[in-house]
């Protein structure tokens, strides 16, 4: 049988997609309802990739691998708005001073 078309109400989920959290709860119960604030820094390497004979100790690697991307991609958003508070403080005391 044919594939159902797509429906036209595309614009009604982006729409929801806007209003979703930028958290999920997989990845909150993988990391141990740790929160963004207190992470602290990811470690130095991530997990090495290890072919394991059990599936469940692939799927503990597994947990360890996505919990260093998420913590890691947390620290690189935190740096990043640093950086952009740091250059919106820095235009706004340039700005200050041309105008004394």
């Amino acid at each position: 049988p044919p594939a159902p078309a797509p429906s036209s109400s595309s614009s009604s989920s982006s729409a929801a997609g806007a209003n979703a959290p930028s958290w999920t709860p997989v990845v909150v119960s993988t990391l141990g309802g740790r929160a963004a604030d207190d992470a602290g820094p990811p470690a130095a390497e991530p997990p090495k990739n290890v072919w394991e004979a059990s599936p469940e100790k692939r799927e503990a690697h597994l947990r360890a691998r996505k919990e260093h991307m998420v913590l890691a991609a947390r620290e690189r958003l935190r740096k990043a708005k640093e950086l952009e508070a740091a250059a919106a403080k820095g235009k706004e005391a340039a700005g200050a001073a041309a105008r004394e």
